[in-house]
C-alpha cells in the first residue's frame, strides 16, 4: 500500500521546462513600512450621518486599494520587474 502511495505522488510530479526561480532574500514585510499593514474598518454608529459614514468607508478603500498597488509595485521592484 505504501508503494502504491509513493507511486501515486511521485505520478503528479511533473517536470516543468520553466528554470527554476533564482534564490534571493526577500527583506521582511515591515521594510514596507504600511503597504502590508491592515486598513482599519472604520467605525460608524447608530444615528451617525450615512454621508460621513459613506465618505470615511470610500477613504478607507482608497487606502487600502493604494496599499495593495504599492506592495504590488514593492515586490515587482524586489524581483528587478520593469514598471
Amino acid at each position: 500500500m505504501l508503494a502504491g502511495l509513493i507511486v501515486t505522488t511521485c505520478a503528479a510530479c511533473v517536470p516543468s521546462n520553466e528554470p527554476a526561480p533564482s534564490p534571493q532574500s526577500i527583506p521582511p514585510a515591515a521594510s514596507a513600512g504600511d503597504l502590508f499593514k491592515a486598513v482599519p474598518v472604520p467605525e460608524v454608529h447608530e444615528g451617525d450621518d450615512a454621508k460621513v459614514a459613506l465618505a470615511k468607508t470610500r477613504a478607507a478603500l482608497a487606502l487600502a486599494n493604494r496599499r495593495i498597488e504599492g506592495g504590488g509595485r514593492w515586490v515587482d521592484g524586489l524581483r528587478g520587474a520593469p514598471d
